[in-house]
């Protein structure tokens, strides 16, 4: 009889094949407990990781984990990284890598790096002053609700910063970061309907304004809510009242305040 051959070499092709697929199961496993054993983790863990370093003050251990994680696209330790390195923590400080960090985050969308890199750019930390760039970057974050950013873009629009001047669109963005409880967004905003910038003169909405401010102990509104009390602005004339925020001004350090205490003594 005549063996077919075909048959048992299959048989062995079979075999073989089931081999090699246990043996590269085996090595997939093997990998698996090296990277286990070695402790193979996450972006999202490494940067946990970093942010518990960082909770506990070990500010290099931190920014050690938080460049694994940045390095690989993970948009809060790209953030961090940042900040550690425009403040100096647990590295040398350098705005160049801290504006590097940053703009890496901004562009995934980080509100926070987005204003961040909008302040380098304002102040000319890391890169050369340039408000146009500044206002770029805080509207990314205003627009995304980060209430420093609003107050910033309004601030911008106010003084004609790297926009063309506009009082209206000034007071539009101190009012979405006054509503949002920002005790400078409020003292500007008031100041804005003492004098009539951007909206029509409106002294009780001054003193509305001022006085949530000023409740939050805002020295600039504490002494401007202690004027209008003064001079009766937008409120009945109070000398008692208008002491009464001169003074928590004045042992702030206001100086304006400490002269007009003065006066009224």
């Amino acid at each position: 009889m005549v063996q077919n051959y075909s048959s048992s070499n299959g048989k062995r092709s079979s075999f073989l094949k089931k081999t090699a697929i246990a043996g590269l199961c085996i090595i997939a496993v093997f990998i698996m407990a090296i990277l286990i054993f070695n402790g193979a983790q996450s972006p999202e863990e490494q940067y946990e990781k970093g942010k518990q370093y960082y909770d506990e003050r070990n500010y290099t251990e931190a920014v050690d984990w938080f460049r694994q994680a940045a390095e690989q696209g993970n948009v809060a330790a790209q953030y961090n990284l940042g900040y550690c390195y425009y403040e100096g923590k647990g590295l040398t400080q350098n705005y160049t890598e801290a504006v590097k960090w940053y703009r890496k985050a901004a562009e995934q969308g980080d509100a926070e790096a987005q204003y961040n890199l909008g302040w380098c750019y304002y102040n000319g930390k890391g890169v050369m002053q340039d408000y146009e760039e500044a206002v770029k970057w805080y509207r990314k974050a205003a627009e995304q609700g980060l209430v420093e950013a609003q107050f910033q873009l309004g601030w911008c629009y106010a003084l004609g910063q790297g926009v063309t001047q506009n009082y209206p669109e000034a007071v539009k963005w101190y009012r979405k970061a006054a509503e949002q409880g920002y005790d400078v967004a409020q003292c500007n905003l008031g100041y804005c309907y003492e004098v009539g910038n951007g909206v029509t003169r409106n002294y009780q909405e001054a003193v509305k304004w001022y006085r949530k401010a000023a409740e939050q102990g805002h020295a600039y509104a504490q002494n401007n809510l202690g004027a209008c009390y003064y001079n009766g602005q937008g409120v009945p004339q109070d000398y008692t009242e208008a002491v009464k925020w001169y003074r928590k001004a004045a042992e702030q350090g206001h100086a304006y305040a400490q002269n007009n205490l003065g006066a009224c003594y």
